[in-house]
């Protein structure tokens, strides 16, 4: 058992230049599995593999991944070297061994473009000779690096499909949830996903459940099958939830607003049980989940805005969110408490100071020599430029207004060939004086368009 694995493990560190280095690797997995910390064991292991990484073979390579990611051992050295090696050896490769790899990249977000490319190359010419299991962990893992596939996605989605009836829960929720974080929407596969949920659900645990219908809503899938047999099961294990899985479940929901009364009123009850152990994000997510489907409960929605503004105001002190994090949170329960009909006077008020106060944070943030570098955007050619010109026509020290004359796009996301106007506003307002202007991520400081509804 553990006693026993732990021993060795102390053995092989002792005798780590004579024990071979097969079952040094196989130490290490073992400890991986029994979910065995020993940092000295790690230590050793990594000491070989950085002197011995061009003598190591496939499977102890993926395996040596597998455990390192499995203990969360961070060794910024050793996984810089295990990528140079996998690309190097990636022809070698079997599907398990590849599987292994990225879904370890994903575990210690080793974002190693090489890797990553060679590993999602490989994987796609092979496509064919991935199981279940390797196919849901190999495309969980691309979603979690934030990566995309793009290339042979068909033969991914066709082998996925034929492949369904192999999968399990898990394999079916963290397949569903990364299509939807990837924003890639494949009706036959959904479908077959869906039929298999089903199917399945007596199986599901409350991750898989939530997971699968956050998946479906992200892609606006209205499959009022699968929401009310997936829901049937949540309210079966709604004493196992967790916070998580409460916020996801009724946000879900309200997303494609479909109405649950049932479902609604039993997440509600254990949201208000439970509410000291959510993060401020699934406070919120959950106020605007039940003010979309018209829960009646002020007393509720007023304990839920209490306590989300006091989580803001603690994580903003400890510095443990972002800035701009805190904001979408408070921005997203001013809208709930309000479409609800409970947004009082004095908590608009009490709402808005500390609204303020985030920004004159992120304004500090922002003109600190330690501020992220502004995004790069092309400066309009002459032979770009519309003929007019935006016009500044009211500036303050919070906030302006310009006209857009036709021809400028508002933002790099519009179709369209004219210039940005994000181009013009970083020529019109220095990074010193209006950083957020330079920034992509905060949508180049602009709020508002009066010709479109936004």
């Amino acid at each position: 058992g553990a006693n026993l694995v732990a021993a060795v493990a102390r053995l092989a560190s002792q005798q780590a230049h004579s024990f071979p280095m097969h079952d040094f690797v196989s130490v290490a997995s073992a400890c991986a599995t029994l979910a065995l910390q020993d940092m000295e064991l790690m230590q050793s292991v990594a000491a070989r593999f950085l002197t011995n990484i061009h003598e190591v073979a496939t499977q102890e390579l993926s395996r040596m991944c597998w455990a390192c990611s499995k203990l969360l051992y961070l060794d910024e050295e050793l996984q810089q070297k295990l990528a140079g090696a996998a690309v190097q050896q990636m022809a070698e490769f079997q599907p398990a061994h590849l599987a292994n790899i990225i879904w370890s990249c994903a575990k210690l977000t080793n974002k190693s473009e090489q890797l990553i490319d060679a590993l999602c190359g490989t994987t796609m010419g092979r496509i064919e000779e991935f199981g279940a299991q390797n196919l849901a962990n190999t495309v969980w893992s691309i979603a979690t690096l934030n990566f995309t596939i793009t290339e042979k996605m068909e033969a991914f989605v066709e082998h996925s499909t034929k492949k369904i009836a192999e999968f399990g829960p898990q394999g079916l929720a963290n397949t569903s949830w990364a299509f939807a974080k990837m924003d890639q929407k494949f009706d036959d596969l959904m479908t077959a996903i869906s039929e298999e949920a089903r199917a399945k659900a007596a199986e599901f645990e409350p991750q898989n459940l939530s997971n699968t219908l956050w998946a479906f809503a992200t892609l606006r899938i209205e499959d009022e099958d699968l929401m009310w047999t997936l829901s049937g099961r949540t309210i079966e294990k709604m004493g196992e939830c967790t916070c998580r899985d409460l916020a996801s479940t009724c946000w879900a929901f309200a997303r494609i607003h479909m109405q649950h009364p049932e479902l609604v009123a039993v997440i509600s009850a254990s949201t208000a049980r439970h509410m000291a152990e959510f993060e401020a994000k699934g406070l919120s997510n959950c106020a605007w989940a039940f003010s979309v489907l018209e829960l009646q409960n002020a007393g509720l929605m007023n304990s839920l805005a209490a306590e989300v503004m006091r989580k803001i105001t603690s994580c903003w002190a400890e510095g443990s969110a972002k800035i701009e994090d805190l904001a979408t949170d408070l921005n997203g329960l001013t809208w709930a408490m309000d479409n609800a009909g409970v947004l009082s006077i004095e908590l608009s008020g009490r709402i808005l100071e500390l609204m303020k106060g985030l920004g004159r944070a992120k304004d500090v943030e922002m003109s600190s020599p330690n501020k992220p570098p502004p995004t790069q955007i092309e400066k309009v050619s002459p032979e770009d430029h519309p003929g007019d010109a935006p016009v500044l026509r009211y500036d303050k020290p919070d906030v302006c207004c310009i006209f857009k004359p036709a021809g400028w796009e508002v933002d790099n996301q519009d179709a369209g060939g004219g210039p940005w106007m994000s181009s013009w506003l970083m020529e019109q307002f220095s990074i010193d004086d209006v950083p957020i202007v330079h920034y992509e991520e905060h949508q180049f400081g602009m709020v508002q368009r009066l010709d479109i509804p936004s």
